[in-house]
């Protein structure tokens, strides 16, 4: 069992989606938990037609990657306390219920807000626990911490092309998801050289 946890819906494409593809297709069941809509992306709609059309592309990308199923858990955009005890809970029960052998989520270079949050929620969730944590990044080109920790690299290369098309499910994104793009590819590329294969995700193991 794979658990990935993240801030938004697309989240978990950007930064595990060759891996999550690659777990699927090997018989590993995933679970996807996502802490909020995204509705903050979209300022120009009303937050409740984002909140459906991000909680659809979400399920169609579950679906599409073979994900087990998809939890969103609802929390406003923009809004995650890293201190907010009974979200910290929720995810600890979640864990709990599922036992997952490795544990996928933000990493705390990133630069947006609610991914740092989203990591430290996480980091406390499994503080007593004996699961493997390991951090990817979305916005963030380069690490500037965790790089004296253990890596894992993911070989993605039959997987990438499937991420790629997973990306464009989420039309509602497709400005950021540009954006990010070149980075993607440079990201999965380097780390492709790294571990002598044509692409892979690396991840960066904090617990």
């Amino acid at each position: 069992m794979i658990l990935v946890i993240v801030a938004h819906a697309d989240d978990e494409v950007l930064g595990v989606g060759g891996t999550i593809a690659k777990y699927t297709q090997a018989g590993e069941s995933v679970i996807v938990v996502i802490f909020s809509f995204g509705e903050g992306s979209q300022p120009l709609f009303k937050n409740e037609l984002i909140k459906k059309i991000r909680i659809k592309e979400s399920e169609k990308v579950g679906k599409f990657l073979g994900v087990e199923k998809t939890i969103i858990l609802g929390v406003p955009d923009l809004k995650i306390n890293a201190k907010d005890k009974d979200l910290i809970e929720r995810v600890n029960r979640i864990i709990l219920k599922y036992k997952p052998t490795k544990i996928f989520t933000h990493s705390l270079s990133d630069p947006h807000k609610d991914h740092r949050a989203v990591y430290r929620i996480v980091l406390d969730a499994t503080k007593d626990l004996a699961y493997g944590v390991y951090t990817f990044g979305v916005w963030n080109p380069i690490y500037i911490r965790d790089t004296n920790v253990p890596r894992l690299y993911v070989d993605v290369s039959e997987t990438f092309e499937k991420k790629l098309k997973a990306l464009k499910i989420f039309e509602s994104q497709k400005l950021s998801i540009y954006q990010l793009l070149p980075s993607i590819f440079l990201k999965a590329k380097l780390a492709g050289w790294t571990n002598h294969c044509r692409y892979a995700e690396v991840f960066y193991k904090v617990r």
